[in-house]
């Protein structure tokens, strides 16, 4: 499927606040609501919205241990990790150890009992590190021409390939295709009245 930056808009102001009503992203992005709605299911139809969630501070409920996990898993017990209320993300990577995990447990004592279960499940060679401290966590993927999305540089027109540069005004992104643009835009911008 095409994406282009309407698309972009709307899930911008999604990501931003997935509550955000209908009538006002019909607003935001000049569309109607009907087009707004029709627009979504698309993009869930076509994967790029997973689902609408809700993101809980764990460590606002009571302090926590998060880790992460490095393993060698054979395949089919990836299975019985997945259903562990302890771990919240599972990735397959490549070398020795061909899985890693994120997990959270309550205290020292748990999370021995959580390394014992994983190791009685037929996991080998776990490397487990407590993280101290969370410098950067993103929920959201940075979206634009990488996706598929048909973005065109807001001065010359031009369709915006590869690496792209963002100006934000008015809480609205605008796509360039080159420095030069964003410059000129940026020059134009300034002599409005």
């Amino acid at each position: 499927m095409a994406y282009d930056r309407t698309d972009l808009e709307i899930i911008r102001i999604l990501q931003e606040n997935a509550r955000t009503p209908v009538m006002n992203i019909a607003r935001e992005v000049n569309i109607s609501r009907p087009t707004v709605n029709s627009r979504i299911e698309r993009l869930q139809k076509g994967g790029i919205i997973k689902k609408f969630t809700t993101i809980i501070d764990r460590d606002a409920i009571s302090k926590n241990i998060l880790l992460i996990l490095r393993m060698k898993v054979d395949k089919k017990k990836i299975g019985a990790l997945k259903e562990m209320n302890e771990i919240i993300e599972i990735y397959e990577t490549l070398g020795e150890k061909n899985l890693t995990c994120k997990a959270i447990v309550r205290d020292m004592e748990r999370l021995q009992e959580f390394i014992k279960r994983i190791s009685d499940l037929g996991a080998g060679e776990i490397d487990s590190t407590i993280v101290l401290n969370t410098i950067k966590e993103e929920y959201e993927s940075t979206v634009g021409p990488e996706i598929g999305i048909t973005l065109n540089c807001e001065y010359c027109g031009s369709e915006v390939k590869g690496s792209h540069f963002k100006f934000k005004i008015h809480n609205k992104e605008h796509y360039f295709c080159c420095p030069v643009c964003l410059k000129s835009y940026k020059k134009k911008m300034s002599h409005r009245p």
